[in-house]
Parts: structure tokens; C-alpha cells; sequence
């Protein structure tokens, strides 16, 4: 298991551990899947430190998304500003305009990782993953954005040059999901 495996191991681990702990004091398996960004954006730093040399670019968008992508969530800001403030921040679509900044990053990162010279299959991957995404994202269905970045992780199967990266579109897929299962059962 190399490095960059055993840290997406490591980081999808520690909120199933975090469950099982909060399953054996309250009763109920709870992930903490506010902290999701948070783990997304330090294990991007980790890749970028480890293999940013080999891969600048997608070290670049990988980092740029997970930064956007922690600071359009409420729960970060609801450390630094107060609640009326937070609520006007909200309200005032700063926090949704951050979020599509995220997503264009998002698929310029897919899109970097996915369209490869005169190769139509890596070119309708890509295709398939900007539908699927922006399917998610107008429609708000989650189970759609998880299969979207499910798509650069499996392209490795054909493309073995996506090596180590393919296992942070695991990890985005994997804490979406883990989200999603949440906020599915909370309601």
C-alpha cells in the first residue's frame, strides 16, 4: 500500500471510527460529516506536498477546490462570524457564489484529469462527468454528483497515468456519499 493509499485509507477511517465510538456512548452512528471539507482539503495539501512536483497542475485544482469547497459551507464560517452576520452572509449569496466558483474548479480538475489527446473515450468520460455533475448540481441530487466523481477515480482502470490522484476523486466520492447517507437519515 503506498503512501497516498494509505492516507485516503487513513481519512475515510477516522469519521467510520468516529461513528462506531458515537454508536457505543449515544446509541446512534453519527459521522461527522460537517469535518468532510476539512479532511478533503488536508489530504489535497498531503498529495500536494508528496507528488505536487510530479503533477502541478492537478495538485493546483485539487487544492483550489477543497480551499472554495470548505469556504462555501456555513459550518466554517459559523467559526468566525457571529450568527446575524453569518445569516446575512447566507442570505446575500456569497457563500452559493463560492460554491459555483468550487464547482468550476471542480470540473476543470476533472477536465484536466480526464481529456487526453485525440483519445474520443477520455473525451466522453469527460462529457459524462460535466452531465452528471451539472445534473447534480441544477437538480440538487447528491446520489448523481457521487456518481460524477466516481468517474475520474475509474478511468484509472483505463488510464494508469491518473495514479495517485484517481484516489482523491475516491475520497470526494466517498465523503459525499457519507454525507448524503447522513442527511438522508436525519430528516
Amino acid at each position: 500500500m503506498t503512501r497516498e493509499e494509505r492516507t485516503v485509507f487513513l481519512a475515510v477511517l477516522v469519521p467510520i471510527v468516529f461513528g462506531a465510538i458515537m454508536l457505543f456512548e449515544k446509541g446512534a452512528f453519527i459521522l461527522p460529516f460537517p469535518l468532510n471539507e476539512f479532511i478533503f482539503l488536508l489530504v489535497s495539501i498531503l498529495f500536494a506536498i508528496r507528488v505536487g512536483k510530479h503533477f502541478r497542475i492537478l495538485s493546483i485544482f485539487s487544492t483550489a477546490y477543497a480551499v472554495f469547497n470548505l469556504l462555501s459551507t456555513e459550518f466554517f464560517w459559523s467559526f468566525f462570524i457571529t450568527e446575524v452576520n453569518l445569516y446575512e452572509l447566507i442570505e446575500g449569496g456569497t457563500l452559493d457564489l463560492i460554491k459555483l466558483l468550487s464547482a468550476v474548479l471542480l470540473t476543470i480538475w476533472a477536465g484536466i484529469t480526464l481529456i487526453k489527446v485525440k483519445d474520443y473515450f477520455s473525451s466522453a468520460l469527460f462529457v459524462l462527468f460535466f452531465v452528471l455533475y451539472s445534473s447534480a448540481m441544477i437538480f440538487q441530487l447528491p446520489p448523481l454528483e457521487v456518481l460524477a466523481s466516481l468517474i475520474p477515480f475509474a478511468s484509472y482502470l483505463k488510464y494508469k497515468d491518473h495514479f495517485p490522484y484517481h484516489l482523491l476523486w475516491l475520497l470526494l466520492s466517498i465523503l459525499t456519499m457519507m454525507k448524503l447517507v447522513m442527511l438522508s437519515f436525519s430528516v
